[in-house]
């Protein structure tokens, strides 16, 4: 068998980064590799990008959501050639969380080994200043006003309870957007909302379900609206999210779509991954099965 080098791109500023060198010497068991530091923003998709010029076709981005997006983005137009692997350094983990990545990096690093790859699907957020990739999820509105409240003081403290203080700390700033939405060839849509999820894992936020029953190779974005209901009525419905159970009755909004597109007024900012990137009017699609990762073989909940 062939030998493969890695090229993993590690961010010293993820949670659980203590000691780069203590990664290095656990990284020691892969039969080849060379691992590159992050020294600031876009510095992981500058990395993926000289590696992959360099003719390296496996890279593993060690950090969180944000760092893997970063390496995600630096493969773009040539997604079909590369093998992408995450070692979950973070404090929210979301995608790790759902190929089975454990959060013992000794744990990861033997999977990483191993091997075992799937195919997942990949989405594209594009408005008209820009387009960006992702595996887990996009968001805007109230989730994406939290997400800017959690600084890396907050997350180094707390972990992943981190977001919920962080939402709670938004509640004053909860505002309605009204949404016009076009899933697919359907007509548009309206709604008042508080909140719109794009995801193509399950979690997010270090952990919270916020489409449970979404998979990884479906084909589909899963797409989760809390509208604007009642506050009251909020209080009751927002529980439920967190653990997975979403209401039916109007409460909580739920599709599945190829394509979409959305528009706001008031015009909100949308994230990747955690990572505030633009605004709406913004299309939305799905690349079927678009790039090979490295999963866990007991991951199997997440696939079709």
């Amino acid at each position: 068998m062939a030998t493969v080098k890695w090229c993993v791109i590690v961010n010293p500023q993820a949670g659980s980064v203590d000691d780069v060198a203590a990664l290095q010497e656990s990284l020691g068991r892969l039969d080849s590799f060379e691992l590159k530091e992050t020294r600031g923003p876009k510095d992981g998709t500058r990395l993926a990008k000289r590696a992959i010029e360099e003719g390296i076709t496996h890279l593993a981005a060690a950090g969180g959501d944000g760092t893997l997006n970063e390496v995600l983005n630096g493969a773009v137009g040539c997604l079909d050639s590369v093998t992408i692997a995450v070692l979950p350094l973070g404090t929210g983990n979301d995608f790790a969380r759902s190929v089975g990545m454990p959060a013992d990096h000794n744990e990861a690093i033997e999977i990483l080994a191993a091997g075992q790859t799937r195919h997942v699907d990949v989405l594209r957020l594009r408005n008209r200043d820009l387009s960006r990739l992702f595996l887990n999820t996009s968001a805007g509105g109230f989730i994406t006003k939290a997400g800017q409240k959690l600084t890396t003081e907050l997350k180094d403290w707390l972990g992943s309870v981190a977001f919920f203080v962080a939402a709670a700390q938004s509640l004053p700033e909860m505002e309605e957007y009204q949404l016009r939405v076009k899933f697919d060839q359907d007509e548009f849509q309206e709604f008042g909302a508080y909140n719109l999820v794009v995801a193509n894992g399950r979690t997010m936020g270090g952990g919270i379900p916020i489409a449970p029953a979404a998979k990884l190779d479906d084909g589909l974005m899963d797409i989760v609206i809390v509208p604007a209901i009642p506050l009251p009525k909020l209080a009751v419905v927002i529980p439920q999210i967190l653990v997975g159970m979403h209401p039916g009755g109007g409460d909580v909004i739920m599709r599945q779509a190829r394509r979409m597109v959305v528009t706001s007024q008031p015009n909100f900012h949308l994230n990747v991954d955690g990572e505030v990137i633009g605004e709406a009017p913004a299309l939305f699609d799905v690349m079927e099965k678009a790039l090979r990762v490295v999963v866990n073989p007991d991951a199997e909940e997440a696939f079709v």
